[in-house]
């Protein structure tokens, strides 16, 4: 699926990329450049590009305002972001809160500077791991070929906000990351031209942390890359292929729902991998409220064979040996759990979380509810 989507990027006709190339006005001096962002992946892009001084004589930064961090709102939380742009001295601009829509922003020199509708070819927008879409207002101020999108994966597969997790539940080997033209939020997200790509390996036992990293890494050089074949005036993008593209949703408690009928036990890890840092692992049991997240657990090894009280997906018994739960998943595989969560509760080894249960889930086997009777009683 990869390297088909790979050919279709590339596979384009000589007069698509002479039109690009035509396109892509030589900047008269270094970029002045408004950074939209929040978070790990946009401080590493951010910090690469501050590196390369050649490309640029300004950076600006737009991030989300602190928010409430406690229960009783009595402290704040910063964003990464800010925190690394003042840092390096930055000047920092804080948007408008997320009920609040981009396009009433009310913005106030110098950044107004850039929003402006002249396009001066020397102001760039970038974006990376921003979370939003931004309006029309805003990206018209910008020459088309100045409004770039570092993205995590090698488009037009993972097109939306959670690629790297998609990527990792899925089992992917090779991830990668893109830096694309931003479109209108009518055309969609993650559409826009390519500038550039690169593919990247995903480690075995990658999590979304590691290959966030990895990913950000290459991310920003490839940005710092792409912006110095701008200056020479060899820079060129090719528009995507959407006959291949896949999507990658944002995460929903639905998303890490353990489906122990088609889940496996690979399946499982690769999800916790994935996902667990956002969406734990969750499952329940019958005619009792409230989700059970796994919090650890690990694949049954197969050559010590299948628990001979185990009989179905979802079936589990304890090991009072091991203080542990086994769980068994789809295709005669089986998990072995150690920590669990009961929903508003905390963190417990599966021990003490089992003698608080009823009797009935104490004594021998029982079974996980089914993850459509969890949908539908959410």
């Amino acid at each position: 699926m990869l390297a088909a989507a790979r050919r279709r990027l590339t596979t384009v006709t000589s007069v698509s990329v002479w039109r690009r190339l035509r396109s892509n006005i030589r900047p008269s001096e270094k970029f002045k450049i408004l950074f939209f962002g929040r978070d790990e992946f946009s401080c590493q892009i951010l910090s690469t590009l501050y590196e390369a001084s050649d490309v640029w004589q300004e950076i600006h930064i737009a991030t989300n305002p602190d928010k409430k961090h406690m229960r009783n709102g009595s402290r704040l939380q910063t964003s990464l972001l800010r925190q690394l742009a003042e840092d390096h001295d930055l000047p920092v601009y804080l948007l408008p809160p997320k009920e609040i829509a981009l396009s009433s922003w009310r913005v106030r020199p110098p950044i107004s500077l850039f929003l402006q509708p002249n396009r001066d070819p020397n102001a760039l927008l970038v974006t990376a791991s921003f979370g939003q879409l931004l309006p029309r207002i805003i990206l018209n101020c910008f020459d088309d070929t100045r409004k770039l999108n570092v993205h995590p994966s090698l488009l037009p597969l993972y097109r939306g906000p959670a690629p790297i997790q998609h990527a990792i539940a899925d089992g992917q080997e090779v991830s990668g990351v893109s830096i694309i033209d931003m479109m209108p939020p009518k055309d969609g997200a993650d559409v826009g031209d390519v500038w550039g790509s690169k593919t990247v390996g995903i480690p075995p036992n990658a999590n979304y942390q590691s290959l966030r990293e990895l990913l950000a890494y290459e991310g920003g050089r490839l940005l710092v890359k792409i912006l110095r074949q701008m200056m020479l005036g060899i820079a060129f993008s090719l528009p995507q292929d959407g006959t291949g593209a896949s999507r990658a949703p944002l995460l929903t408690g639905s998303s890490s729902l353990i489906d122990f009928n088609t889940w496996d036990a690979l399946k499982i890890q690769r999800v916790h991998q994935g996902m667990a840092h956002q969406k734990p692992l969750r499952t329940s049991l019958p005619s009792r409220r409230g989700s059970v997240q796994i919090i650890e657990f690990k694949i049954r090894d197969s050559r010590d064979g299948a628990h001979p009280e185990l009989h179905s997906p979802g079936e589990a018994v304890y090991d009072a040996l091991a203080e542990s739960l086994i769980v068994r998943c789809a295709q005669h595989t089986e998990i072995v759990v150690t920590k669990v969560k009961q929903e508003n509760r905390r963190c417990l080894s599966v021990k003490e979380w089992r003698n608080g249960l009823p009797a009935q889930f104490r004594a021998g086997v029982f079974k996980f509810a089914d993850a459509c009777q969890i949908v539908n009683s959410d």
